[in-house]
C-alpha cells in the first residue's frame, strides 16, 4: 500500500515535515484535523497551525488542505505542469473548495490511489 509523507505548519509558521504514513492513517489525521473547524484561536499562527496540513508524493507533488470551517475547507493541488519534460516543467496549481469531512476524505483517497495526471484530470472536472 502506498505510503505518503505529510506536513504540517507550526505555530512559527514554520513546515513540519513528518514521516510516511498509509492511507488509513492519513485520514485519521485529517479527521484530527477537521475537529478543530469551528475552533476560535488568539493568533492567526495559533489558527493555521491547528487547520492546515498537506500529503506530499514528492517535492513537487502534493495536496494541501486548510479547514476554515466546517463547510469551508480549501484544498491546493500542485505537481509539474510537464512532468516529463526535461526543462521547463513549469507548475500546475488547482485550488478547489471542499463542503464536508466526506468531500476531504474522497480528496486524500483519490490522491493516494490515483496517478497524479489522473487525479489532475478529476480536479479539473470538478471544476467544469
Amino acid at each position: 500500500m502506498t505510503e505518503m509523507a505529510w506536513y504540517s505548519i507550526d505555530q512559527k509558521g514554520k513546515t513540519q515535515d513528518h514521516p510516511p504514513v498509509k492511507l488509513e492513517e492519513a485520514l485519521q489525521i485529517a479527521r484530527k484535523y477537521y475537529a478543530n473547524a469551528e475552533k476560535t484561536y488568539q493568533t492567526a499562527e495559533e489558527g493555521i497551525a491547528e487547520t492546515m496540513f498537506g500529503f506530499m508524493r514528492d517535492k513537487t507533488t502534493f495536496i494541501e488542505l486548510c479547514i476554515n470551517g466546517p463547510a469551508d475547507i480549501s484544498c491546493r493541488f500542485e505537481m509539474p505542469k510537464k512532468p516529463d519534460a526535461m526543462f521547463f516543467r513549469g507548475v500546475f496549481q488547482r485550488q478547489t473548495l471542499l463542503a464536508s469531512i466526506e468531500e476531504i476524505e474522497k480528496t486524500i483517497t483519490d490522491f493516494y490511489t490515483r496517478e497524479p495526471m489522473q487525479f489532475r484530470e478529476r480536479r479539473a472536472a470538478r471544476r467544469a
